[in-house]
């Protein structure tokens, strides 16, 4: 194939594409219309050009009609662009504001280029089917309709550039370059042709390389008029689609042409480094299309030249809604925001931060592709209050680049080593900051504007109500399955004073039948069968809180030596190891046995009788710390953030899932914090951290056994 066909090929894709820009709802926008039909026609023509070299090379009879029909087609395409453009152009300067344009004048010259376009298609279809001499006569008339046309064309854009002030030339110098291009262009083919009775065939086709050039005049012309296509708005998805195959057909018809060069010139392997040059640029191909960080430039790219907004709010709506209700995904509501806001910008990943009653702050409590970030927001922290006060929403590169922007804001010393932290969203539910958002930065570089900033705050907000319903649902779950469990122990408080007047009835009866020997047989098997009955009660209840608590000064020390002597015939035997003499705490000691003993109850349990329990006692920063650690099964993240604290959840058949939460209780009410350090497969670490009484005293190791 020539030159010119692949001109014209990539022309018609270009001017199909601008079309699609622009075609989803022209009503009520008559120049958005007249637009959309001449870069449909200029498609046509251009494609008409293509197919008839196409069917020239094939010598059938059956090709050369349908060349014989394209011959007819090509001309008729172009005269009727040419007509559209120039109602653009009257429309224009007809309604558009900073035109002086006489409407009178403006009518007249759409009337004579209406009357030219007729001659110029009267003459190719009497020239196309009359015989000569009247063929001769009729394509000079041709000519002629042909030349008035591109003159009436170049008015118009004079008018326009002309007339259109100083203050809005820039709105239309592109257009004018453009059109007034390819008027001027026509005007010299025709006046050529009608000097010496033919069309120069070298310049028809240099027609298509003109009309292929103004196509980026004409795209950047309706990116800075919206007005001209206000009442248009073209799919994103659509055009982003469409983009990509008018691209994948560009590149496959170029690698095309330079397969043919290779075989044409690669002599007697040529056929063979053909074939391997279109696997390798089809392989090329996939890979640029299937390419996340490509197709995100791609998105950035149309946004910001072919769309007056940079978002499609509809499909960005619906999507969000989509992704947050898609429960049947497996990731948690928490997991699933996340990812919404972050496919907003095209973000890889990020977290949420959500408030943790037990860290007293701001704690991780679901990712997203980003994996696990240590990291707290402490509620009298000042980024907090920043976030809380101002609903800003904070981009981390210009925070480091200028501290100034963001005053008496920092970064915070957990993201020092995330390159990847790019935005932090506040997420606020009734005046409230319920936690906030860090994204990753996006696959393709972007600078956020007021559009960016709108919408972030709106699906923030919707998100966080999502998240602070969730939050109070379940809060009211737990409160029920508190009360679920006080029903059950109120029974069991019932049987034991039923198994207490049944003693109390033995022991009355005893001072009358107390040396009868049956009696005695009975007796001690009521008490046996007592005993029994109340330590199955005692195996299926927690540590019992006391409603009067005494706080005295404890030695945390010899009070876990006591506790652990008391388990040495019970397998596993906990070892103790005593980092400091004394650790002395204010609290109430029956609580604390409470807690200790509840501790190494479930880590003996979770290790099962072969494995190993280890009892650590230790200060850190004025805080005296427990920790009770086990070489058991371990536990993941989520079900430590989602099940482990939250009563009626158990992994026990028996159990009532009530004593992690009841010993995080018992904690907090000695203003200690719980924590869980734990890994699948590896074990679990619950560290009890409670505030130190007196001075604290130097260390010294000591590893105790009972």
């Amino acid at each position: 194939m020539s030159l010119a066909y692949y001109i014209h090929v990539v022309g018609a894709a270009a001017y199909l594409l601008l079309a699609l820009v622009l075609l989803r709802r022209a009503a009520g926008a008559g120049a958005a219309r007249l637009i959309v039909a001449a870069c449909v026609l200029m498609a046509s023509w251009m494609l008409a050009v293509a197919l008839r070299d196409i069917v020239i090379v094939n010598q059938t009879p059956l090709a050369l009609a349908s060349a014989r029909l394209l011959l007819l087609a090509d001309p008729i395409a172009a005269v009727l662009a040419s007509v559209f453009w120039i109602l653009f152009l009257a429309r224009l300067l007809l309604y558009a504001a900073g035109t002086g344009a006489s409407p009178g004048g403006v009518r007249l010259a759409v009337i004579a280029g209406l009357v030219l376009a007729v001659l110029a298609v009267a003459g190719l279809l009497g020239e196309a089917y009359l015989p000569e001499p009247s063929a001769a006569a009729l394509r000079l008339v041709r000519f002629s309709g042909a030349v008035g046309l591109a003159l009436v064309g170049l008015v118009l854009v004079e008018n326009l550039v002309r007339d259109t002030g100083a203050d809005r030339f820039w709105l239309v110098k592109f257009l004018g370059l453009g059109l007034g291009g390819f008027f001027a262009y026509d005007f010299y083919i025709y006046a050529e042709a009608l000097l010496f009775r033919q069309v120069n065939r070298q310049l028809l086709d240099g027609r298509g390389v003109v009309a292929l050039m103004i196509v980026p005049l004409l795209a950047v012309a309706l990116r800075r008029n919206v007005v001209w296509t206000q009442s248009i708005s073209a799919s994103r998805r659509l055009v982003f689609h469409s983009a990509t195959v008018v691209g994948g057909g560009l590149y496959l018809l170029l690698m095309g042409a330079a397969g043919y060069y290779i075989r044409y010139f690669g002599g007697d392997w040529g056929e063979l480094l053909q074939v391997a040059f279109f696997f390798a640029a089809l392989i090329m191909l996939v890979t640029v299309v299937s390419s996340g960080k490509i197709r995100a430039h791609a998105k950035v790219f149309i946004a910001k030249n072919l769309f007056a907004y940079k978002y499609d709010y509809r499909e960005e709506w619906l999507r969000f809604i989509k992704t947050v209700a898609l429960e049947e995904s497996g990731a948690n509501l928490g997991e699933r925001v996340v990812r919404a806001i972050a496919n907003i910008l095209d973000c890889p990943g990020g977290g949420l931060w959500q408030w943790d009653d037990g860290a007293q702050a701001y704690a991780l409590s679901a990712q997203w592709n980003y994996g696990r970030i240590e990291g707290h927001e402490p509620i009298e922290g000042a980024r907090v209050a920043f976030l809380a006060q101002r609903n800003w929403i904070v981009s981390l590169a210009e925070l480091q680049a200028d501290p100034a922007r963001h005053p008496g804001l920092d970064l915070p010393a957990w993201l020092n080593g995330e390159p990847a932290a790019w935005l932090l969203l506040p997420l606020h539910h009734n005046e409230r900051l319920l936690g906030f958002l860090l994204l990753q930065r996006p696959r393709a570089a972007r600078q956020l504007n007021w559009e960016d900033f709108d919408l972030l705050r709106t699906v923030g907000r919707q998100a966080a109500s999502y998240l602070g319903e969730q939050a109070a649902v379940r809060a009211l779950a737990d409160a029920r399955q508190v009360e679920i469990f006080n029903r059950r122990f109120a029974f069991v408080i019932h049987d034991i004073k039923t198994m207490i007047s049944q003693l109390s009835l033995l022991l009355s009866n005893a001072d009358r039948h107390g040396d009868n020997p049956e009696f005695q047989r009975d007796l001690i098997l009521s008490v046996r069968d007592s005993v029994d009955s109340m330590n199955r009660l005692l195996a299926q209840i927690n540590a019992e809180r006391k409603k009067d608590r005494s706080a005295t000064t404890i030695d945390l020390v010899p009070l876990a030596r006591e506790l652990m002597a008391k388990r040495a015939a019970i397998r596993p035997v906990p070892v103790l190891r005593a980092e400091a003499e004394n650790l002395p705490l204010v609290a109430d000691e029956g609580l604390l046995k409470a807690i200790l003993g509840h501790l190494v109850q479930n880590a003996a349990e979770a290790a099962g009788p072969e494995g190993q329990v280890q009892v650590v006692l230790r200060r850190a920063d004025g805080m005296a710390i427990i920790e009770v650690e086990d070489n058991g099964p371990g536990m993941d993240a989520n079900f430590i953030r989602e099940q482990l604290f939250r009563p009626g959840n158990s992994t026990k058949e028996a159990g009532y899932g009530i004593g992690a939460y009841q010993c995080r209780e018992l904690v907090r009410e000695l203003k200690g914090n719980l924590t869980v350090m734990s890994v699948p497969g590896q074990g679990t670490t619950m560290r009890a951290s409670f505030p130190q009484a007196g001075e604290a005293l130097a260390p010294a190791v000591q590893a105790v056994t009972p």
